[in-house]
């Protein structure tokens, strides 16, 4: 969460907070593109993915930046 929270500016952690659930899907092009891409959720960080799959070991890389 460090890294990604530093990405955003405050401005943008605002906006987030005020957005009801099911305005976060508007983040997917953006937030979400970024953080599959630049954590490695396509393949480049096998810990990583391997991590956020343990329920779901087929999950799709869009599934796994929302996961808990």
């Amino acid at each position: 969460m460090d890294i990604i929270l530093s990405w955003l500016s405050e401005e943008d952690k605002e906006s987030i907070r005020a957005m009801q659930e099911g305005e976060i899907i508007r983040l997917h092009f953006t937030l979400g593109l970024r953080i599959r891409n630049q954590l490695g959720l396509w393949g480049k960080n096998p810990d990583l993915v391997a991590a956020l799959s343990r329920d779901a070991p087929f999950a799709h890389p869009d599934d796994l930046y929302g996961a808990d």
